[in-house]
C-alpha cells in the first residue's frame, strides 16, 4: 500500500530520522523495518546533493523519503520533489495560507501549480507519465504543530484534503508555553492530547517522535492514541552510546 494511503487510512505508520548527511549513516538506517525515512534539512546543512543520495538508498530498499523543509521555499521544495521525494514534512504551520502556498508548491494542477520537469523522480523522463499521473493521489503532506497558535487554528488547518497528517513538536510546544524543555509538564501534555482529539475528530493521522525508543513507550504512543510514531534518530541513537561509554569509562 502507497504510504499516503496508509496515512489517509489511519494505519499504524513507522518512520525512522536521518540529521547526520552520511549517506553510509542513510543505507544503515534503511535496514530498519520502517514506512519511511525523514531527512531533516531544516536543522542541518543536508544539501540537494546530499538528499539525492539519501532518497535513491531509501527507494532501493522499498522505503519513501519525506524531507523536512527548513522554511517554506517554493524553488527547494520543488527541487527536493524532483530529486524524488515522497512528500514533504512541514515544521511550525500555525496557518491556513501556510497550507495553501504547501498545496500549490507540491501538487501539480489543477490541486496545484508544481512546474513539470524531467528529473530523478520520473527517472528521468523514462516514467514521466506514470509519475505525472499518480502524484497527486500520492503525495504526502505531513505538517507539524509546534505552537500554542497552531493547535487554536488546527481545526482550520487539518480540514484541507491535502494534509495528509499531523506531527506534533512537543519541544517548540513547551517552548511556547514559556517552559522549553519541560516535556512532562501537565501544559505540554495537554496540548499534545489536544492535538490528538482534533485529530480523531477529522480522522486525520496523528504522529509524534519517540527519542528514546522501547515496547513499553511504543504501546504507551499507542494506546494514547498515535497512529505514526518516529522511532529514533541518529543523533539520539550515538548521543546515547557517547553518554552510556562515558559512563563506563568512569567506573573504571
Amino acid at each position: 500500500m502507497k504510504l499516503n494511503n496508509k496515512f489517509k487510512n489511519l494505519n499504524k505508520i513507522y518512520g525512522g530520522w536521518l540529521s547526520i548527511n552520511n549517506f553510509q549513516l542513510c543505507d544503515i538506517l534503511s535496514n530498519m523495518q520502517i514506512d519511511f525515512l525523514g531527512v531533516d534539512l531544516e536543522h542541518t546543512p543536508t544539501s540537494i546533493d546530499q538528499f539525492l543520495k539519501f532518497v535513491t538508498i531509501c527507494h532501493s530498499k522499498k522505503i519513501s523519503c519525506l524531507p523536512r523543509i527548513p522554511d517554506l521555499d517554493n524553488a527547494l521544495i520543488k527541487r527536493l520533489l524532483d530529486s524524488g521525494a515522497d512528500g514533504v514534512i512541514a515544521p511550525s504551520i500555525e496557518n491556513v495560507e501556510q497550507i495553501e502556498f504547501l498545496e500549490n508548491s507540491i501538487f501539480y494542477p489543477p490541486n496545484g501549480s508544481r512546474g513539470y520537469g524531467v528529473s530523478k523522480a520520473s527517472n528521468y523522463g523514462l516514467a514521466f507519465n506514470k509519475y505525472v499521473k499518480n502524484w497527486n493521489k500520492n503525495a504526502v503532506l505531513i505538517i507539524q504543530i509546534e505552537s500554542i497558535k497552531a493547535i487554536k487554528n488546527l481545526e482550520s488547518l487539518i480540514s484541507k484534503k491535502c494534509v495528509s497528517g499531523v506531527m506534533i513538536g512537543p519541544y517548540d510546544i513547551s517552548g511556547s508555553l514559556g517552559i522549553p524543555g519541560e516535556l512532562s509538564h501537565p501544559e505540554v501534555l495537554n496540548a499534545c492530547k489536544e492535538i490528538l482529539s482534533i485529530c480523531k475528530k477529522y480522522k486525520k493521522s496523528c504522529g509524534i517522535h519517540d527519542t528514546d525508543p522501547n515496547s513499553k513507550s511504543l504501546k504507551l504512543l499507542d494506546k494514547n492514541g498515535y497512529n505514526f510514531i518516529v522511532i529514533g534518530s541518529d543523533i539520539f541513537l550515538l548521543t546515547k552510546w557517547v553518554n552510556s561509554m562515558n559512563k563506563l569509562l568512569n567506573e573504571k
